[in-house]
């Protein structure tokens, strides 16, 4: 086995994005002749949210002037759209409160609630919506979405359907349909979606970035790599394209241009996990044994160093030390044996270099090195700053 040695210190010391055309609020047109204040609580061009917001307060307090479900609608909406979401559902149960019968809070307290994670209540809305106003396309596409982050792909899949029929010029519903075929293992189905995007904006990298995985999925590398290519090409600082074509490549053989891509994304981000193990993978295949350990060791320290902690007792009276200790790891990723080989000045430090070890399990197999075991060398400082 071998034996690499390291040195770490420890001191004292967070769906794709979708981007969406929202369905717009009417206002009341004569109260808007009556008052700029409708202007800017509609949040016309140039008005900030801050003074849309102030000037829906203000319409607020003149009950007899304005209709109140449509003004706390249009404030819910400046809230939301500032990402204050309490108070944009506060808004719209308001609203709904006073008329149940406008689809348009309902649909932006679901989109709310979705960015708060409260899914089921999104889709109860958007459900709601749709019972309002069947025609009303964005609610099918954001519960389609809404389906889609429970890993519901079959519901998700009929509310894009829905979606696309009633506007065929829908990308992102083609996108998200796309990805919940790929989901279901519909890889050609989600092939033709992915083209339906491209064919309406050949430059769209991630639709071309998912076609290649579809096609990927289908066993069609030629076609697959032909994708991560322009993908890439689009837009060289987005490393899930280069990982991809960096697996593509390796899968089919090409080591070097598999280690190009991982280089590329490991400059883009230095210490990224995955690429180190699969860069090490790949030196492996290459017979190149010491970068290969070189890149497995870097994430392993990485993680010992992610996990580290600095004794309360010994931070509380400002002490610091050096421990030294080896350990073993099989090819499961678990440890085998510790010990520490040069001791500190202080049992807690030496007690938490053991622990440590133990709380980064699993480690990467070294299987990913050619190898059944690896074992290290390292030094832990503890040190304050």
């Amino acid at each position: 086995m071998a034996r690499r040695s390291h040195t770490l210190t420890s001191a004292v010391l967070p769906l794709v994005a979708v981007g969406f055309v929202l369905a717009a609020l009417a206002a009341n047109p004569l109260a808007a002749a009556e008052s700029r204040q409708w202007a800017l609580c509609r949040g016309a061009d140039g008005v900030t949210r801050a003074e849309a917001i102030a000037a829906c307060s203000a319409l607020l307090q003149e009950p007899a002037k304005a209709n109140r479900a449509m003004v706390l609608g249009l404030r819910g909406r400046q809230y939301y759209l500032a990402e204050h979401y309490d108070a944009a559902i506060a808004d719209f149960d308001a609203a709904i409160a006073l008329n149940g019968e406008l689809p348009q809070p309902v649909h932006y307290r679901g989109l709310a609630l979705a960015a708060k994670g409260e899914t089921d209540r999104a889709i109860a809305d958007f459900s709601r919506v749709i019972a309002l106003d069947p025609s009303f396309s964005a609610a099918y596409f954001r519960r389609g979405l809404a389906y889609y982050s429970k890993n519901d792909f079959d519901h998700a899949v009929a509310d894009f359907d829905h979606a696309i029929a009633r506007d065929s010029t829908d990308g992102m519903s083609y996108h998200y349909r796309g990805l919940s075929h790929l989901k279901r293992g519909e890889a050609q189905l989600a092939i033709s979606d992915f083209s339906e995007v491209i064919k309406h904006n050949a430059n769209d990298a991630l639709a071309l970035y998912n076609r290649g995985n579809a096609y990927a999925a289908n066993n069609d590398a030629p076609h697959a790599l032909a994708d991560y290519d322009r993908a890439v090409a689009l837009d060289r600082r987005d490393i899930r394209f280069l990982k991809a074509r960096a697996e593509l490549r390796r899968s089919n053989g090409n080591l070097d241009g598999a280690l190009a891509d991982l280089d590329a994304v490991l400059q883009l981000k230095p210490g990224d996990r995955t690429a180190l193990l699969d860069r090490s993978s790949v030196y492996a295949a290459k017979g190149e044994q010491e970068k290969s350990e070189v890149d497995y060791a870097a994430v392993v320290t990485a993680r010992l160093q992610q996990v580290m902690l600095y004794p309360p007792g010994a931070r509380d009276n400002h002490e610091q030390g050096d421990v030294r200790v080896s350990f073993a790891i099989d090819r499961d990723g678990n440890v085998t044996s510790s010990a520490v080989t040069a001791a500190s000045n202080n049992a807690l430090f030496d007690r938490e270099a053991l622990a440590m070890i133990h709380r980064a399990e699993p480690f990467p197999s070294p299987s990913l090195i050619g190898k059944e075991t690896e074992e290290f060398a390292t030094t832990i400082k503890f040190k304050l700053f």
